[in-house]
C-alpha cells in the first residue's frame, strides 16, 4: 500500500521483501498457535527489533525473505519507508505482547492477541494490504 502521506523519512523500503517476511511471520505464528510456546513470539521480538535498528541481517526473517526474493527473480516494489516503520512497531509491540501474556499464563488472551497479528500479516503477505499502514494514514491525517 503506497503512502499518500509526507513521509518521515526519505527512505524507502522494498514491499516484495515485506510481503515474503510478512508471509514468515504469519508462519511462526501459526506455530505458536499449535505449541503455545513462548519461544516463538520471543523470537519475533528479537526480529523485529533487528529490523527497527536498521539491522536487517541480524534478521533472520528479512535474510531468508531477500534469499527467496532473489532465488525467483521478484522484482522490487519501492515505498515509502515510514508507514512501513510504524507498521513494523506495532508488530514488535504484538510480539511482545504474546510473549508476556504466554510467560504469565494468560495464554488464552496470547492467542486472541497471535490471531489478530497472524491476520494482519497475512492480509500483507497475501493481498499486499498493510493494516498497519492505514493505521499511519488515519493518525496522520488525525495530526493535520
Amino acid at each position: 500500500m503506497s503512502s499518500p502521506a509526507c513521509p518521515v523519512t526519505l527512505r524507502s523500503v522494498d514491499q516484495t521483501t515485506i510481503r515474503l517476511t510478512a508471509g514468515q511471520i504469519a508462519l511462526w505464528l501459526i506455530g505458536f498457535l499449535i505449541t503455545h510456546s513462548w519461544l516463538i513470539p520471543a523470537f519475533l521480538t528479537v526480529d523485529f527489533a533487528a529490523r527497527l535498528a536498521r539491522k536487517p541481517r541480524l534478521s533472520l526473517i528479512h535474510t531468508l525473505s531477500r534469499l527467496i526474493q532473489t532465488s525467483l527473480a521478484l522484482a522490487p516494489d519501492p515505498a515509502d519507508e515510514a508507514p512501513k516503520r510504524f507498521a513494523a512497531t506495532l508488530g514488535l509491540l504484538f510480539s511482545v505482547a504474546v510473549t508476556l501474556l504466554t510467560l504469565f499464563s494468560l495464554t488464552w488472551i496470547a492467542v486472541v492477541v497471535a490471531v489478530l497479528f497472524a491476520s494482519c500479516a497475512v492480509v500483507e503477505s497475501v493481498f499486499g494490504y498493510c493494516v498497519g499502514c492505514a493505521v499511519y494514514q488515519i493518525i496522520q491525517k488525525l495530526k493535520s
